[in-house]
């Protein structure tokens, strides 16, 4: 300064300067941290699958998001209460605003969704509601049933691939149920999914079989592995199927759960690298380990509001 504007500044005036300076690079940080961020709900069909997938994208993208949760078409409620909401499907019904996205999310929905952080305010948020002891002991007996019916009902088959796909589900199908009603429901339900278009990680060499379903009264998570490459699939390499059904009206921590395991097929080395291993004791660590992570952030979020 004394250079630029050929002055001469005194010690004392120096330091006054440096006092507003300081005072401004400190307001410049509180405006920035105390600026909210958005929570953002991204929603498919049954909130496991592509919503889950992009979700984990999504935050990739945006990492100055607050959250991204993977939501169903029937969470209507969440979807009114999150501040952007991204969807794979047409939402008019709902009357409040969304972003449409591909599935695939598509280099023009990207910026659709960069230029939307930049518009919209978030939400203030609301005061916590007020629950009674009891509806929080039913919450947390869900996020610990959640745990336990997931790890308890846990299979890892080995099995040899069909030429074509329906032949590959039906086997599944029964695999999974031994009544041929459930059988039938799971098939006609995962069909009806599959015909949206098929969840193929080629990358990690695996396939994501997913639905909502009658046939399960409360969800199914299974593994299915094969020593060669499924031949109905154009993708090459593909040697474990990741199967997945949920009830019709699920409980929101069964969700959020199968959620957080389709995220981790695509954003965690070390769960992919099990399954790619094919070894039994190693995947079935990876997702003790990835349930054991969920379940303490939800007691935690559960704790602290």
């Amino acid at each position: 300064m004394q250079e630029n504007l050929k002055i001469l500044l005194p010690d004392d005036e120096i330091g006054y300067l440096a006092i507003h300076f300081g005072a401004a690079i400190e307001r410049a940080k509180s405006n920035v941290s105390e600026k909210p961020s958005l929570k953002v709900g991204v929603v498919c069909a049954s909130g496991i699958g592509i919503s889950s997938l992009l979700s984990t994208r999504i935050m990739n993208l945006f990492p100055q998001l607050k959250s991204v949760i993977p939501l169903s078409v029937d969470d209507t409620q969440q979807m009114m209460d999150v501040d952007l909401l991204i969807s794979t499907l047409e939402l008019h019904q709902l009357g409040r605003d969304f972003i449409f996205v591909h599935p695939l999310l598509l280099e023009e929905d990207i910026q659709k969704i960069q230029k939307a952080i930049g518009k919209i305010q978030p939400k203030n948020s609301a005061a916590s509601s007020s629950f009674s002891l009891d509806d929080q002991l039913l919450h947390m007996a869900n996020i610990q049933n959640t745990v336990l019916h997931a790890v308890a009902q846990l299979t890892i088959t080995r099995i040899e691939p069909a030429h074509k796909k329906e032949v590959m589900i039906q086997s599944l199908c029964e695999h999974v149920f031994e009544n041929a009603d459930q059988q039938r429901i799971a098939f006609e339900d995962i069909m009806r999914r599959e015909r949206m278009g098929s969840i193929v990680l080629e990358d990690a060499g695996i396939m994501l079989l997913h639905a909502k379903s009658k046939a399960t009264k409360q969800f199914e998570f299974k593994l299915f592995l094969s020593d060669t490459p499924l031949t109905f699939l154009r993708e090459a390499n593909i040697k474990a199927i990741v199967f997945m059904l949920i009830q019709e009206h699920p409980l929101s921590v069964q969700t959020s759960l199968l959620s957080m395991i389709n995220q981790s097929l695509i954003d965690d080395d070390r769960f992919i690298a099990d399954i790619q291993s094919q070894h039994e004791g190693r995947i079935r660590e990876s997702i003790q380990r990835l349930c054991q992570t969920w379940l303490t952030t939800q007691t935690k979020q559960h704790i602290l509001g």
